[in-house]
């Protein structure tokens, strides 16, 4: 297998756009769980979305050693933060239509800022619709809460919501961030504050990025995509927060189609590219469309395979 590491001091970044399943990390300790992680699916009408996805999750499903759980990054769909409501509503049938049809493994998500319903439309009378915001998406993928936890297999998993708002009438799409909100921030310190197990968060944008400075060049009017619409704003009060508890192993995102690995206070962060690669019209800078299979195990390690799931032999 071909492997390509790059190592600094207190940094490990591995950045492989390869078609190949790439093994991270070697441990002879006993597997606790498998995982997949999907994100940034972007599915709608009208596109090569739906035959993507579920050729995706042929090939999750069909592994031979095969997933126990499937963690969502989210940003499911392609767009609800300014498409009428019959387009979104289209979107979510074609996304369970699949889901139902291809796949058979547990699903557990997170919402991402595509999922939004409203927000950068200009009709104020919109937000008194009951589905603006997150609540059409929460409604879809069956979640009572933004943010939660759960634990498996003797791991703890936190699911966050990364997806902030941020008005701003001037100039719509401007109107989010990555962060948590502060009644959410107060959650996850309790959280952690009440588990020993090994830890994996996800979140839809990333907490720590180095590859987020190579998407800020993608064309937005000709300027710079702010960092704040890429990766959290919050990474330095949740990093003090993270060196308090040393049961968290690993941080999964989505978001900005790349793959990425880092090593940071001795969590690994990995960005698992996309499903859609470049909205299903190839691959995203130098990234194919990825799904990533982790493996978790009972004294904490992480082992992770990134395949191009149009490719990679099972």
């Amino acid at each position: 297998m071909k492997r390509r590491t790059f190592l600094t001091t207190g940094l490990a970044a591995s950045l492989l756009p390869d078609h190949q399943a790439i093994p991270q990390g070697n441990t002879q300790a006993k597997r606790a769980i498998r995982i997949a992680h999907i994100t940034d699916i972007h599915i709608g009408p009208g596109n090569r979305s739906a035959q993507g996805f579920a050729k995706a999750l042929q090939f999750i499903n069909s592994l031979s050693d095969k997933p126990e759980l499937i963690l969502n990054g989210g940003d499911c769909i392609l767009n609800a933060l300014e498409t009428d409501k019959a387009d979104v509503k289209a979107q979510w049938q074609l996304w369970h239509s699949v889901l139902r049809q291809e796949n058979n493994i547990p699903v557990m998500s997170a919402i991402g800022n595509h999922d939004v319903f409203g927000w950068f439309m200009p009709n104020d009378t919109l937000k008194n619709d009951p589905l603006y915001g997150k609540k059409w998406a929460l409604d879809e993928l069956g979640m009572s809460e933004r943010y939660y936890s759960f634990d498996r297999q003797g791991w703890h998993f936190i699911v966050l919501d990364s997806i902030y708002q941020t008005p701003n009438p001037a100039d719509p799409e401007l109107g989010l961030a990555g962060r948590l909100d502060d009644q959410q921030m107060r959650w996850l310190a309790n959280d952690l504050a009440n588990t020993t197990r090994p830890t994996c968060i996800l979140s839809h944008i990333p907490i720590l990025s180095a590859c987020y400075q190579f998407f800020r060049f993608e064309t937005r009017a000709g300027n710079q995509i702010p960092a704040s619409l890429l990766t959290h704003t919050d990474s330095l009060e949740l990093k003090n927060l993270f060196k308090q508890h040393s049961q968290i192993k690993l941080c999964i995102s989505g978001h900005l189609h790349m793959q990425e690995e880092l090593t940071y206070l001795s969590i690994k962060y990995l960005c698992n590219g996309s499903i859609a690669g470049r909205r299903w019209i190839g691959p995203f800078q130098e990234f194919e469309p990825i799904v990533t299979i982790i493996d978790l195990y009972e004294d904490g390690r992480t082992q992770h395979y990134w395949y191009d799931y149009t490719k990679a032999p099972r």
